[in-house]
């Protein structure tokens, strides 16, 4: 340790004078180095108090961080499940503008969709509330 390592500069007789300006004093406050009525706190206390104060800043980030990711895998949810519904509702109009071509032309249209059941809703449409998108036939 040696005669440097206990050294404090607030305590320093010469250095008072620096110290004891407004600005400075207003600073040390700020950074609990002094108290309101301008005694020196304790370096100890000092170490303590500041290694609660980043443990609580960094219980803080983590709690923001994991709102935001949860927010954010709410939104990534909801958007996949109105992108399946838009994409059944694309499927089944495709459906049925294939049997009415059928019908209206009278022609052989050779789809793989063909095979899919236009009348039949998917199960996890039935659940869809009634202010989702209409589909207007």
């Amino acid at each position: 340790q040696g005669p440097l390592g206990s050294y404090n500069g607030l305590t320093d007789i010469h250095l008072a004078h620096y110290f004891s300006s407004p600005a400075k004093l207003s600073h040390l406050k700020e950074a609990n180095l002094i108290t309101e009525d301008g005694a020196i706190i304790p370096k100890q206390t000092y170490k303590v108090e500041t290694l609660k104060h980043e443990r609580k800043k960094h219980l803080y980030d983590f709690l923001a961080r994991n709102i935001i990711q949860n927010a954010a895998l709410d939104e990534s949810c909801c958007n996949k499940k109105l992108f399946n519904y838009l994409e059944d509702i694309s499927k089944m109009q495709l459906v049925e503008n294939t049997k009415v071509d059928k019908k209206k032309y009278g022609r052989n249209l050779s789809l793989s969709l063909n095979k899919m059941k236009a009348t039949i809703v998917p199960s996890h449409l039935s659940r869809m509330p009634d202010n989702a998108i209409s589909v207007h036939k």
